[in-house]
């Protein structure tokens, strides 16, 4: 049975690790990367992108994944609602992220 995964991530600087675990998700199932907007990124201020969400989507998509780009205004419930996953891929560093999904 193929299961529905959300990889969660700025996906700024493309590196090994992202490659790993987009790889491991796509052994699982349908892959959908949830994207950081600019939006969202310059809201929580500790970090500044090297490449804009358009580039970021791009580059994503090009290789193949479903993304859905994550404003300010998706909380966690419109995300689960609305993508219906049935795993969540949160990077050990995505503290924030980690808080406002444990619910679910």
């Amino acid at each position: 049975m193929s299961k529905k995964v959300l990889v969660f991530g700025k996906f700024d600087i493309f590196h090994p690790g992202h490659k790993h675990i987009l790889t491991v998700a796509k052994k699982i199932g349908q892959v959908t990367v949830v994207l950081e907007s600019d939006q969202a990124i310059k809201k929580w201020g500790h970090y500044q992108p090297y490449h804009d969400q358009s580039f970021r989507q791009r580059k994503l998509e090009k290789l193949g994944f479903s993304v859905f780009v994550r404003y300010l205004e998706h909380d966690a419930d419109y995300i689960i609602s609305h993508l219906k996953p049935d795993i969540l891929c949160l990077g050990e560093d995505q503290r924030l992220l980690q808080k406002i999904f444990s619910p679910f």
